[in-house]
């Protein structure tokens, strides 16, 4: 908050907390993932329905090629640059 204008100000760990909490529910289970690149940040989740929640963030100004990859699932994927994109897999089901 400016103190002076009594304005609120949102950073934008904000939004990248409201992106999450929209995809990854309570009660969800965190699992391990494998990212073979410093350039992006992920975190994917399954919920009790087995579905995959995967969360990827570029934290470079420039667009990322990376792979998805679930048991038979093997997906090539770009992502904006400053961007976060989620991928949900229900391919079990």
């Amino acid at each position: 908050m400016d103190t002076r204008s009594q304005d609120i100000l949102y950073q934008s760990s904000y939004y990248y907390l409201g992106h999450f909490s929209r995809f990854i529910k309570r009660g969800d289970k965190i699992i391990g993932y494998e990212c073979k690149t410093n350039d992006l940040l992920t975190l994917a989740a399954v919920n009790a329905s087995g579905i995959v929640t995967a969360v990827v963030m570029n934290k470079k100004d420039v667009s990322a090629e990376f792979k998805y990859q679930n048991g038979d699932t093997n997906i090539p994927l770009s992502i904006p640059g400053r961007s976060i994109v989620t991928l949900i897999d229900d391919s079990i089901h």
